[in-house]
């Protein structure tokens, strides 16, 4: 039986470990796919908004995301 439960604990790791690698994956896929030079200036543009207060951080992160597809 703890043969059993080490073998279903290493099952668990692995999932957990596969999990977070395809995440990762697709993070760094989006992130490079979404910071372009167009983006970049529209950020650097509107951060000042975001600090002063005029806009929220939700504010400026829907208007980088609201043309954005992959």
């Amino acid at each position: 039986t703890s043969t059993l439960l080490k073998e279903n604990r290493l099952q668990a790791k692995r999932k957990e470990r596969t999990i977070e690698r395809v995440r990762e994956l697709v993070n760094d896929k989006l992130r490079v796919e979404f910071w372009n030079e167009e983006r970049e200036l529209q950020f650097t543009s509107q951060i000042e908004n975001v600090l002063s207060g005029k806009n929220t951080p939700y504010d400026l992160a829907h208007s980088l995301l609201k043309d954005f597809r992959v």
